[in-house]
């Protein structure tokens, strides 16, 4: 989700973009990890399908989903 960031804080080594790389990993920490990826990448594929996980994970919430956008 946040290659980008992690390339360019390998690159360049300074804590400033440590934090970046931090500031997106806790987003994603305050839910269900693997179903905040999932739906991540649902977004900005445009494919809902990648929304479904397997038991026992569950899909987020339309909360949980709406607090994902706003971080």
């Amino acid at each position: 989700m946040n290659a980008p960031a992690i390339a360019r804080a390998f690159r360049e080594r300074s804590e400033e973009r440590q934090r970046e790389i931090d500031v997106v990993r806790e987003a994603f920490e305050k839910l269900p990890l693997i179903a905040a990826l999932k739906e991540a990448i649902a977004r900005r594929t445009g494919d809902a399908r990648w929304r479904a996980v397997r038991p026992p994970l569950v899909e987020l919430s339309p909360d949980e989903r709406a607090a994902l956008k706003e971080m």
